[in-house]
């Protein structure tokens, strides 16, 4: 006998498709695109595959996720490439406002697959000179999800 899927299993099948569906929609615009953009794609694509790469090995042989960092430092351009083409300047959820998105959210998936959470968290100096964004990895298990409260309780 085949199991009915939940509707939660339905929509989280509906909701993958979609996300593909962009992904490989960005793939054919860029494809038709200069080669400027073309590369641009790459430089991302092999930077979220490095992202998962790391994940993978330094969880996998015990470690805590290395540090990541997109931006500047004070001391170095981190992944300055990267950094200029998803214009994270723009402030936070640079991903989010990137027509790269696409790869991000796939990435995304995959970590909640995974049972983690994964985000770039901003970071400054203090002094206002140089910011970038460092990044996170939690088990899903530990990230707390704040619940709705009524005013006054």
């Amino acid at each position: 006998m085949v199991k009915k899927k939940t509707l939660g299993e339905l929509l989280e099948q509906k909701i993958k498709e979609e996300e593909q569906d962009k992904l490989l929609k960005l793939q054919r615009e860029v494809q038709q695109k200069t080669e400027k953009e073309q590369k641009a794609l790459k430089v991302v694509v092999d930077f979220v595959k490095d992202i998962k790469e790391a994940i993978i090995e330094d969880i996998g042989s015990g470690k805590n996720v290395r540090k990541i960092l997109l931006g500047t430092d004070g001391r170095k351009d981190h992944n300055a490439k990267v950094a200029e083409i998803l214009n994270t300047y723009s402030g936070d959820n640079f991903f989010l406002k990137s027509k790269y998105n696409p790869v991000w959210e796939e990435l995304l998936d995959w970590g909640k697959q995974e049972g983690l959470i994964i985000k770039f968290d901003y970071r400054h100096d203090g002094g206002g000179m140089y910011s970038w964004y460092e990044l996170e990895v939690k088990p899903l298990s530990l990230v707390k999800v704040p619940t709705k409260r009524k005013s006054g309780i």
